[in-house]
């Protein structure tokens, strides 16, 4: 099977390899740790028993439908995918081993995001065009301005889904054309049925053989051969479509997070985007493959009515109008499916942000022992969302199993019909040709209800995305300027400027609890209270910060400038404002030169090293510098492996002071590499070290190497730089600020004053303490560096420096253990046994109903009994076709019933094991990959499961009654099922080694995006401050190109499996005839 495509139709560089490199699966062990072989059933049978080594990226090829020269029997029949094949039957499969998208194809993510947002913009154009046009105004920026505004225009809610489709337009047109050839072949193959019984019961007559039959055998087979390769193809391009609008929109989501508004921010959340990522986008991305149902089906509708009214005469007319009702009932219930949708959308978005929040503060929910607290809230909604999953999931079903048997009912109808016009039958030919067309019509009906159900998940989830993308964005104050430097000018100059944040954001003691959560500042609650309490000059409240008022301010080049104020006075506030990140409601802002704010110490998931380079040009001798005035040296001493040391995300594994200088040497980095970045904000950076540590950081950073730029610090310590500082700012806490000297702002400022005071007071209390302990802590630090320098001898420091441990995927097939897990979950409160054989049960009643109506049809067209009347024959047909409906009303029901308690149960202990999980685990495991367990793997089991138990249920049994009636009508067919089922089980089994190895690799390379995507929006104001918004761009991109890798051979590698059972089946079909 394997030998021979490898060579023709396998471009992978992988295979050309040199045999020497290739290692034996039949040896134990190898030298790289990456390669697991595999010793498989067919394994003995294999000709080339040779273990190819991994592939460097380098070596890895393009997928072949990217490349010039292109194979038409290659893409038809998927010949490509047999190098991957071959490669995962001997071992499991690496992310290297999966062909490469190349930057700049036209499936690359880049490449079609810029297609799209070139058609998203130019339809927005014309929109507000037409707008303008019809209401008589003038087209200018104003004007745009102005609509965008007004409630009473909107863009049409098509906006998104037309531009998407219009970016990938070639793969959509071609997804609709072979799904109407597959549904044309289906159709008209009974063309070629009608003849073949002509001539069987014609030759049955004669006794003579008539050769033209063997040629219609050879064209039944060969069209359903064809209607296989026409399916595969659709569902490959559906898919493709899919995973590239997927794609396109986690970009697109990236891009705007970046450009949101303040008031937009507020509006969404990041988990309001999070779930916008794992929910919609996947329900976008599961109804592409199924949407052209919806097309295409009227074109089987029409060939089937013209065909069986041809064979039936005027009394099919009934039985195709009853069919053409129950349909359109059946679409009517899209309101209802779309009512419910939006119901559970409020409690997916809700679970997911509570999640989202749980992670991001474990540590404070684990200090206080509140999980059963969180828990409970979890669990009520993700049982409230369940609920309404099911409701979802019944109705669904409930048309799915009115879609099934609608052929057979329609079939009913009108041969009733036909017995009542003609008093009896027509031909065999007729009638079974007709019930073949039915029957076909019963692949595309059954598949309605689900590509109606996911088009109008799909539907809603395009609004939601919409509706985030048409959400404001930032827009240039016209008032703040921003000038080239020049030392002649005011590096900083605030004129007559009221700022204020437009959102009720300035409670006092929200702002001291946002502080501390974000590790801004590490301080008691007494401590806080006695601050609150030295403030007594101030007759008003500082409950509520009432934003800045009538600001005059001017800080010259070079300049030191500090910033105090009692906590929720509005030190950070006026930072942002300089900065431009606060509105501006009167007043103008010029700025001299370039600016970098250095706020909330946002850590990435990366070294310390890389940490503080931040995307710059690395350059050692500044590096120990930055290194030495930020006063990180004795802290590199304390970690594992120095500034190799991988950090966790948020900084886990750091204390409040190491990422206070971390952040700040970042931006020391950053503005002393760069000439052009002349100011420099800093917000509370001293707050968590102490008293020597931060003389050090005054004298060596502060005053050192950023002597010459200018400086504004916000801060509490003024005991260390009250002298240094060549101004001081005081917030008054009511919106205004006086500005002097040390000795100025003590005579004339009572609040400042007795800040001072207060400080001075502090500060002589603990030097004593301090000083005991200094001797102590020097002999501890020396202690850990011994133990830290013996163990590291040995290793290698960026080994020992691994936090993040990589993603455990299993291997092989999945285990029996995770069936029996995930029924025990399902049948939790009935148990097992019982509704395993009640589904059993109603399995085996339904296909028995469903094939023995079929039979009591050939009786009747037979007269198989003698002297039984027609109505005995109308009677059993009728009951065995109400009965089908029946069971598989039943059938249906128990399978969403299991697999709906099956996900809420499985949902609600993972959360169970997350809550109780040890800190080490979330400092060792990435956000993104627990939240993508709780978005895209819940959505699956909620949503994906289900269906696809109903659909290889109803379809097993089916085949299974199939084979039994042929063996009872043609005994020596039993001679070939063996021989079948062998070669299907072959193919299955050496698909699966691969196919289920690619999905997981889909499943971890997902989870990476998740967690990019997760970085991206809680560090987005410290991406954009740096300047490194294209450079995490461009990591997204990356990482979305892999997860596509993965996705669309795992796709690819089931279209060739269906093939191959397109191919048994036409066989089978030979065989018969």
């Amino acid at each position: 099977m394997e030998l021979a495509f490898s060579s023709s139709f396998g471009p992978s560089r992988q295979m050309s390899l040199s045999a020497s490199k290739s290692l034996d699966i039949e040896k134990e062990s190898h030298s790289d740790p990456r390669i697991n072989p595999q010793k498989r059933l067919l394994t003995p049978f294999l000709f080339d028993k040779s273990v190819p080594p991994i592939p460097e990226d380098n070596e890895r090829a393009q997928f072949p439908f990217l490349q010039r020269k292109r194979h038409f029997l290659n893409e038809l029949f998927f010949l490509w995918c047999f190098p991957i094949l071959k490669v995962g039957y001997r071992r499991t499969l690496d992310p290297n081993d999966m062909y490469k998208i190349q930057p700049g194809s036209h499936v690359d993510v880049d490449t079609v995001t810029n297609r799209f947002y070139i058609e998203f913009e130019s339809k927005k154009d014309r929109y507000e065009k037409k707008y303008i046009k019809s209401h008589n105004l003038e087209d200018n920026e104003e004007t745009r301005k102005f609509i965008k505004s007004n409630p009473d225009f909107k863009y049409p809610s098509t906006l998104l889904l037309f531009s998407l489709l219009k970016s990938i337009k070639k793969e959509a047109i071609l997804s609709m054309v072979t799904r109407t050839l597959a549904e044309g072949a289906g159709t008209t193959n009974p063309i070629l049925i009608r003849k073949l019984i002509k001539i069987i019961h014609k030759g049955a007559v004669t006794k003579q053989v008539d050769k033209k039959g063997y040629g219609f055998a050879i064209g039944i087979a060969l069209m359903v051969l064809f209607q296989g390769l026409m399916f595969a193809a659709n569902f490959h391009l559906g898919t493709f479509v899919g995973s590239e609008a997927k794609g396109i929109l986690t970009k697109v989501l990236v891009d705007k997070s970046f450009k949101l508004s303040r008031e937009a921010r507020l509006k969404y959340s990041p988990s309001d985007i999070t779930s916008l990522l794992g929910n919609d986008l996947s329900k976008i991305d599961m109804c592409a493959p199924y949407a052209t149902i919806v097309i295409a089906l009227p074109i089987s509708v029409i060939i089937t009515i013209s065909l069986v009214g041809s064979y039936l005469g005027g009394a099919a007319i009934s039985g195709i109008a009853f069919l053409i009702v129950v349909t359109i009932l059946v679409g009517s219930s899209a309101k209802r499916l779309i009512g419910l949708r939006r119901k559970a959308n409020i409690f997916t978005d809700s679970r997911v942000k509570y999640v989202k929040e749980i992670i991001s503060s474990i540590k404070i929910i684990k200090f206080y022992a509140w999980e059963p607290a969180y828990t409970k809230l979890v669990i009520d909604v993700r049982k409230k969302e369940t609920n309404i999953f099911l409701k979802i999931q019944i109705l669904r079903n409930v048309l799915n199993a009115v879609s099934q048997t609608l052929p057979s009912v329609s079939a009913l109808v009108g041969f009733l019909s036909m017995f009542g016009q003609f008093g009896g039958l027509r031909s065999p030919a007729s009638i079974f040709s007709s019930l073949t067309l039915y029957n076909i019509l019963a692949t595309s009906i059954s598949a309605l209800p689900f590509s109606l159900s996911s088009s109008i998940d799909a539907w809603v989830a395009f609004k939601r995305v919409q509706e985030y993308l048409l959400a404001d964005e930032e827009v240039a104050d016209p008032n703040y300027h921003v000038h080239a430097f020049n030392p002649k000018d005011t590096a900083i100059n605030i004129k007559n400027a009221d700022f204020t944040w437009n959102i009720d954001d300035g409670n006092a003691i929200g702002e001291t609890i946002s502080q501390l959560e974000s590790g801004k500042i590490e301080k008691s609650k007494e401590a806080i209270s006695q601050e609150l309490q030295v403030y007594e000059a101030s007759e008003e409240s500082i409950n509520m910060f009432p934003g800045l008022k009538n600001i005059n301010l001017r800080v010259q080049h070079g300049e030191f400038v500090i910033i105090t104020g009692l906590i929720g006075s509005g030190k950070s506030s006026l930072l942002a404002a300089m900065d431009g990140n606060m509105t501006r409601t009167d007043g103008t802002v010029d700025i001299s030169g370039k600016m970098l704010l250095c706020s909330v110490p946002w850590i990435q998931n990366a070294s310390v090293r890389d940490n503080i380079y931040f995307g710059q040009d690395p350059d050692p001798q500044l590096y120990e510098t930055v290194v030495d005035v930020c006063a990180l040296q004795n802290d590199f001493d304390l970690l594992p492996a120095g500034d190799l040391t991988e950090i966790g995300e948020r900084g886990v594994n750091l204390s409040g002071g190491q990422k206070a200088r971390i952040n700040l040497a970042r931006a020391v980095y950053k503005v002393v590499s760069s000439p052009e970045y002349n100011i420099i904000l800093l917000d509370d950076v001293l707050s968590a070290v102490d008293a020597k540590v931060g003389k050090h950081i005054l004298e060596k950073c502060f005053l050192g190497v950023l002597k010459g730029k200018t400086v504004v610090l916000a801060t509490h310590q003024l005991s260390l730089i009250r002298s240094a500082a060549d101004k001081i700012v005081f917030l008054n806490g009511d919106g205004t600020l006086n500005i002097g000297t040390q000795s100025e702002l003590i005579d004339n400022n009572a609040g400042f004053s007795n800040l001072m005071a207060y400080q001075q007071e502090k500060a002589n209390k603990h030097t004593e303490e301090e000083a005991l302990e200094e001797a102590e802590d020097e002999e501890e630090q020396e202690r850990k560096l011994i133990h830290k320098q013996t163990t590291i001898a040995s290793t290698h420091k960026q080994d020992i420096g691994k936090l993040i441990q990589a993603e455990k995927r299993e291997t092989n097939s999945i285990d029996k253990h995770v069936y029996h897990e995930y029924l025990k979950a399902g049948c939790k409160k009935w148990g097992v046994p019982f509704l395993v054989m009640s589904l059993f049960l109603s399995i085996t009643l339904t296909t028995f109903c469903m094939l023995f109506a079929n039979v009591i049809l050939t009786f009747w067209s037979q007269r198989r009994f003698k002297g039984k009347s027609d109505g005995f024959y109308i009677g059993l047909y009728v009951m065995f076709t109400c009965l089908f409906i029946v069971f598989t009303t039943w059938q249906f029901c128990t399978i969403v019933f299991i697999c709906n308690n099956a996900s809420k149960n499985l949902n609600i202990k993972a959360l169970k094991r997350i809550m109780h999980a040890p800190m080490s685990f979330f400092d060792t495991t990435p956000a993104g990959r627990i939240l993508n367990r709780f978005t895209k793997d819940t959505d699956s089991l909620d949503n994906e499961i289900a269906e696809q138990v109903r659909m290889f249920t109803f379809g097993a049994a089916n085949l299974i009654g199939v084979f039994i009636l042929c063996i009872i009508y043609l005994p020596y067919f039993a001679i070939f099922v063996p021989f079948i089922l062998g070669f299907n089980i072959c193919c299955f089994m050496y698909y699966q080694a691969s196919g289920v190895e690619t999905k997981r690799l889909e499943g971890i390379q997902r989870s990476l995006v998740y967690s990019n995507f997760d970085e991206v929006l809680s560090g987005s104001d410290t991406i954009k401050s740096y300047g490194e918004v294209e450079q995490f761009k461009a990591k997204n991109s990356r990482l979305i190109n892999k997860m596509n890798e993965s996705y669309f051979l795992t796709n690819s590698l089931q279209r060739l499996f269906a093939i191959f059972l397109h191919l048994c089946v036409a066989v089978t079909n030979l065989i018969i005839i």
